[in-house]
């Protein structure tokens, strides 16, 4: 699958999600205008799609956990948690709602 997702009304993310069939296993590619590539391992439990990864920038470690909830028809609830200290703890972000639609995705703030 692939994503153009909007991160809010200046900056998007390229995100690709793929499944490994030998390890069993789904992965999750992000592709961001102003960081490196991030590779992930997701996980999808009927309508929750979970992605965790991580990344380094400027000599710091970054753990990110995004879940998604697709369970309402036609949109979406996104919560992603970030930390800055390697995932040793996350911080809660604050949930978006997303709409979904024939040419994409739209968050809300």
């Amino acid at each position: 699958m692939v994503c153009d997702q909007m991160i809010d009304r200046n900056t998007n993310q390229l995100m690709v999600w793929t499944y490994d069939h030998v390890a069993k296993q789904y992965r999750v590619f992000s592709l961001g205008q102003d960081r490196i590539p991030v590779v992930g391992q997701a996980t999808i439990n009927a309508d929750k799609w979970t992605a965790i990864a991580g990344f380094e920038q400027e000599g710091r470690r970054f753990q990110i956990r995004t879940v998604t909830d697709f369970s309402q028809p036609g949109s979406y609830t996104d919560r992603q948690e970030h930390s800055e200290d390697g995932g040793l703890a996350l911080d809660a972000g604050q949930p978006r709602t997303g709409y979904q639609g024939a040419i994409g995705n739209h968050a809300e703030e």
